[in-house]
């Protein structure tokens, strides 16, 4: 999304109109988005034709600002604010006849998981995405994951619009979203607003959980360029680097410049081999997020010094290397205690 700011001088006031592209992947979201700003939808052109001019008359340039793509919080704003793009109270009561429509039961609490693989944008856009492939993950290896929580009466939801494989899971608590009638853009809002964790894996969707400010269990994060730091409610795993059937540390991978690399075949091209997390690695990481929210985020001195160790080797190689983005000014989220444990080759 882009847009055009004016400013009035006089009282220092912005007036801000947005625009869309044809492309829209989720149309309540559009709705949302309606509800709180000025938004024109199909006149990109307008913006497209206003930032030609811009290059001739710097005037202009000021005013257009590209949104596009831009969600890191580098500020940590997202720790000490609410959500401003909400559902109204009669939209959540509309989710919550839909869930008892099915049978699911209201006392249960909910937990999202979303699990990325190519079939979306090749199904979607002309376009070859076939560059992200490297954010893939298989979704067999939350198997585990959802058995537990299903024994711990939650309910789970397998979320995405489409994806390539449907769970081979029988359970009157779970629901494997894309295949499921429930599914649709409004639900998709729904479930994240009411969800009580959401375990994610690299993809758009997990936006949600930050827009509602719920806990978040990142899986499979590459590259860690990407490490969005800042929210206070997340941990993260990454993905394992493999040059010459070794896995690399943080100092090779800010040397050989992978620590921004987002392209399939640059991987390819750089014999580098990317490995996604095991079933083991991500329950007993969603244990460990589990226990960090009943125990309201306080995490044990043996788990913090953990954190300081990866925070100071990531800022240090970014301070060698003299790169000139930041992650944010205070790392908050949190590596999973239990994968960096078992994984300290990322801290070399």
């Amino acid at each position: 999304m882009n847009y055009i700011k004016f400013i009035e001088k006089k009282k220092s006031n912005n007036f801000e109109i947005f625009f869309t592209n044809k492309s829209i992947c989720n149309y309540q979201y559009l709705k949302i988005l309606k509800r709180n700003f000025f938004l024109l939808q199909k006149l990109e052109i307008f913006y497209l034709c206003l930032k030609i001019v811009a290059k001739y008359f710097p005037f202009f340039k000021k005013h257009l600002i590209d949104v596009s793509g831009n969600t890191f919080d580098f500020e940590n704003k997202l720790n000490i604010t609410e959500t401003k793009l909400d559902l109204l109270p009669d939209e959540i009561l509309k989710g919550k006849k839909i869930l008892k429509q099915y049978n699911f039961n209201p006392n249960l609490k909910i937990v999202c998981i979303t699990c990325r693989d190519k079939k979306y944008l090749k199904k979607t856009n002309k376009t070859n995405f076939g560059y992200h492939n490297y954010r893939d993950s298989n979704i067999n290896n939350f198997i585990p994951a959802i058995k537990l929580l299903l024994k711990k009466k939650f309910i789970v939801i397998r979320m995405g619009k489409i994806v390539e494989k449907k769970l081979k899971i029988n359970h009157k608590n779970f629901i494997d979203y894309p295949f499921h009638p429930i599914k649709s853009d409004f639900m998709d809002f729904y479930l994240a607003k009411s969800c009580y964790l959401w375990i994610g894996s690299n993809t758009g969707l997990d936006e949600l959980a930050r827009l509602f400010r719920k806990p978040l269990m990142v899986t499979n994060m590459a590259p860690v360029g990407i490490l969005k730091l800042g929210y206070r409610k997340s941990v993260f795993l990454t993905k394992k680097l493999k040059y010459k059937k070794k896995i690399i540390g943080l100092s090779i991978i800010f040397k050989k410049q992978l620590n921004f690399m987002t392209n399939s075949k640059d991987y390819k091209k750089k014999k580098i081999e990317l490995k996604e997390n095991s079933s083991n690695e991500i329950l007993n990481s969603l244990k460990n997020i589990l226990m960090l929210i009943q125990n309201k985020w306080n995490i044990s001195k043996k788990n913090f010094i953990i954190q300081n160790k990866f925070r100071n080797s990531l800022f240090h190689n970014v301070k060698k290397h003299k790169l000139d983005y930041i992650y944010c000014r205070k790392p908050e989220a949190i590596i999973c205690s239990y994968f960096i444990k078992k994984n300290n080759w990322l801290l070399k």
